[in-house]
């Protein structure tokens, strides 16, 4: 690893609680985290790839001490509770009774991870001070600095391994953050434009390396989906008929063959969705809300026409919401697409502070 490139950890929410089915002792003794109960918090946790870095969070509940109470590394990604197996055996085979053992879809089931325990603590001697940092959602890089070296210390990550000379090491750390420190404050400036370059040029990058992974994929689910309702006609009813005829003028007007659909860029097909909803696409795309498939295409036409004053106006938490819209939205299109949306995602916001 870069030695000048931070460490990144992940922020994960245990859920533990009084009234949940998730347990702090299940966790260290099956060694996993999990989520569950909502789409939002299963495709967050889904994110986890092998060898991130976490700490587990337990929040705050009247009686109960809270506060960051693991350190660990993601050894396999989320499996469906049912299917999650520990030294050779599956984990609901040894749990009596449990609420995970009620049948579920797999939207609303228990996702697990498998996780390397580095260090850990009793619920009782949760790590926490005042200040420190969480987050609402149950899985997020941590951006804060001063929570990262509090658990860093408290979890004791800075303690190096197999150091000839550990004293020489701190030292010279130390000095190296002086030196940092002393910048001038001209040539801070400097840096955080040329940072603030890069990413609006990233920022367009990484919007349209989201939509390349959909465009080959949407239309064929567009065409499977509505071939169901009319295999015959399915063109010509839903879509030629739907769309404006600027954008239908040189298509096929029946659908003798299926080359249509596929000519068809990123926007039209969300306008095909959103035309359709109501009558089709609502029954077929669970959890999917038509409000997402409008952001999608007004991100899109932006997309069309952005330019690098344009960019500055989008945020980090615009494009990182819009990264997160288009995962859900293709989560039951093609979990194997979301997963990659996800992966560009998490790189989006290990790489850059919020801007």
């Amino acid at each position: 690893m870069d030695k000048n490139k931070q460490q990144v950890y992940y922020f994960v929410n245990t859920g533990v609680s009084d009234d949940s089915a998730r347990n702090w002792d299940y966790n260290l003794k099956y060694k996993f985290i999990s989520a569950g109960n909502n789409i939002r918090f299963i495709n967050r946790i889904r994110t986890l790839n092998r060898g991130d870095k976490i700490f587990a969070y337990i929040a705050k509940e009247k009686g109960y001490s809270f506060g960051y109470v693991g350190y660990g590394v993601v050894e396999e990604k989320a499996v469906l509770v049912k299917d999650y197996t520990i030294d050779g055996t599956k984990m609901l085979d040894t749990l009596d009774n449990h609420k995970w053992k009620e049948d579920k879809d797999e939207n609303i089931d228990e996702w697990v991870v498998k996780i390397n325990w580095i260090k850990t603590f009793e619920r009782k001697n949760a790590k926490w001070k005042k200040n420190l940092k969480t987050s609402i959602n149950n899985v997020c890089v941590l951006r804060d600095k001063k929570t990262v070296e509090y658990l860093e210390k408290e979890f004791d990550i800075l303690k190096i391994p197999n150091s000839k000379n550990k004293n020489d090491d701190n030292v010279k750390n130390i000095q190296q953050k002086r030196n940092v420190k002393a910048i001038s404050g001209k040539l801070t400036k400097k840096i955080s434009e040329t940072k603030l370059q890069t990413i609006q040029n990233d920022k367009y990058e990484i919007i349209n390396k989201a939509f390349k992974l959909i465009l080959p994929v949407l239309p064929e689910f567009i065409k499977n989906t509505l071939k169901e309702y009319d295999k015959n006609e399915w063109w010509e009813k839903f879509v030629i008929r739907k769309l404006p005829d600027m954008i239908t003028r040189d298509l096929p007007k029946t659908g003798i063959t299926d080359e249509g659909i596929y000519k068809l860029d990123i926007s039209a097909c969300l306008k095909i969705i959103i035309q359709n909803w109501h009558d089709i696409f609502k029954h077929k795309m669970n959890n999917i809300k038509l409000s997402w498939v409008h952001e999608l295409l007004e991100i899109r036409n932006e997309d069309s026409h952005w330019t690098i004053e344009k960019l500055k106006k989008y945020s980090y938490e615009d494009i990182d919401r819009a990264l997160d819209t288009m995962e859900r939205f293709m989560r039951p299109i093609k979990n194997e697409t979301a997963d990659q949306i996800a992966i560009i995602k998490k790189d989006f916001e290990s790489k850059y502070e919020k801007t």
